[in-house]
């Protein structure tokens, strides 16, 4: 029994220390990132890293690294004008043609194709006439818990792992936020890959447990929208946002998800009085 705690023990803290190289790849996406520096944050040694990376993840360091970078870019041919030389750039390949090449390779066609035939609704909605405020969020301290999978399962699991942590620790109350993070397009991003997250606020003396991490939501200028009615519907709301707001709007996307804001965790997503915040992060300008 000794050894089966210990082992239990032994995988609990080597997932949480894997979510904090997880956050650091994603805070760090468009920066040059070595085998050597991910295994330091996680506190790994190097010759054990590459395996249990690999073994809790399902892919390399390397190949989740690049298959992020493909599928940001992927992101940014949709939805803004960006030439594809830059995003190459951004995407941390030396040139277009190797680009082209690995783009090819995860998604099917080339980046010149891709845009042209870009997998995205953006059938306009006639009675779409909601209006954002423009507001800068300061970065937020957070406890988090990650599932994957497609949104319909892996939110519902997420957001069911935080209300027992929050009911645990009583941190309901006026004071704390609630967030979720959606991190991939599943038009974009094959289904066991999609990342939910769901968040809260807590003071810093509440400790990290189990599958809850301590996180930070990263700040900036965000674009917020009121959303009313089923969280099974923000489908709609983000196609209207981005189908009619967006591409009018003179703004850019920033490269960190969007946000939805709950006043309170979500019982069921299907309740039509639901109220929510849909943040969608900007650039200065």
């Amino acid at each position: 029994m000794v050894n089966v705690m210990e082992s239990n023990t032994t995988k609990l803290e080597h997932l949480k220390r894997l979510r904090k190289v997880l956050f650091f790849i994603e805070k760090n996406l468009n920066e040059e990132l070595s085998l050597e520096q991910l295994a330091k944050i996680g506190c790994f040694s190097m010759y054990h890293f590459h395996r249990i990376f690999h073994g809790a993840i399902g892919e390399a360091p390397g190949a989740y690294v690049r298959r992020l970078r493909l599928e940001q870019a992927a992101g940014h041919l949709v939805y803004s004008n960006t030439q594809i030389t830059d995003i190459a750039l951004d995407a941390c390949y030396d040139t277009p043609s190797a680009f082209t090449k690995a783009f090819k390779k995860v998604m099917g066609c080339t980046p010149t194709q891709y845009r042209d035939n870009a997998p995205i609704n953006h059938q306009k909605q006639e009675n779409f006439v909601m209006k954002p405020v423009i507001q800068t969020i300061k970065d937020l301290s957070v406890l988090s818990v990650r599932k994957t999978g497609s949104y319909d399962k892996s939110a519902p699991a997420s957001w069911k792992a935080l209300k027992q942590f929050v009911d645990k620790h009583q941190l309901h109350g006026g004071s704390t936020r609630f967030f979720g993070i959606y991190h991939d397009n599943p038009d974009i991003t094959v289904e066991e890959n999609i990342r939910s997250e769901a968040c809260c606020t807590a003071p810093p003396n509440i400790p990290e447990e189990g599958e809850i991490t301590r996180n930070v939501i990263q700040g900036g200028r965000y674009a917020t929208f009121e959303h009313k009615g089923p969280l099974n519907n923000l489908d709609k709301t983000f196609d209207g946002i981005f189908a009619n707001w967006y591409p009018q709007s003179g703004e850019k996307l920033a490269d960190h998800p969007c946000l939805i804001e709950l006043s309170e965790l979500p019982e069921r997503g299907d309740s039509p009085d639901t109220l929510a915040k849909v943040h969608i992060p900007l650039v200065y300008i």
